[in-house]
């Protein structure tokens, strides 16, 4: 497990990331394209495989990334007064001792150390037309890019839906608790508002 310093805190581009976020969400000719009919758009290989088309990254970072994309898009395509319908893909979370992991990526991508992944053959990537989405991708892709998966690690450790997750275990215990969405999409809406 990576303890976080006190360097860990909220990095300066992660503000500029909430600060576009709550940008979009405001922009109320959006709100009808943002809102939609519910339902979740890829699966996780499919949004991991766009950030693998942008570079090969380790199996920790290509978690923390899927993650905190899945996180901000329950953030911006969701209204609290709607409940959380629309996900970005149909997956789990889990808390697992080094943060956040969806098992489907990780049964997809075999954990082989620090080997730079390529994309999964046999899925496809979110289409560029997707412009919405890829938005959001983009987004956390430049936020997030120039940290390791143990930087990422450290920062999704101080986040209210991990910690939440691994209500009652030992800090190096097994745990498959799935992130709850309200969970992820209040501690967002939480940091977006700050």
């Amino acid at each position: 497990m990576i303890k976080c310093d006190k360097k860990c805190t909220i990095p300066l581009i992660l503000i500029f990331c909430v600060y576009i976020m709550k940008s979009r969400k405001k922009n109320g000719s959006n709100k009808e394209k943002r809102i939609m009919a519910g339902g979740e758009k890829y699966s996780v290989l499919e949004v991991a495989n766009w950030f693998l088309n942008k570079e090969r990254m380790d199996q920790k970072k290509l978690q923390k990334l899927c993650y905190f994309a899945y996180s901000w898009y329950l953030y911006y395509f969701n209204d609290i007064e709607n409940g959380i319908t629309n996900r970005l893909f149909k997956n789990d979370i889990q808390g697992w001792v080094h943060g956040p992991v969806s098992y489907e990526l990780y049964r997809g991508f075999p954990f082989k150390g620090m080997e730079l992944l390529t994309p999964a053959k046999g899925y496809g990537s979110v289409p560029e037309t997707d412009t919405l989405t890829v938005d959001i991708l983009n987004d956390v892709y430049e936020t997030y890019k120039k940290y390791t998966g143990n930087q990422l690690e450290a920062m999704t450790h101080m986040e209210d839906p991990w910690i939440e997750s691994r209500s009652g275990l030992n800090p190096y215990e097994p745990g498959k608790k799935v992130l709850r969405d309200e969970t992820i999409f209040n501690y967002f809406s939480k940091l977006a508002s700050e």
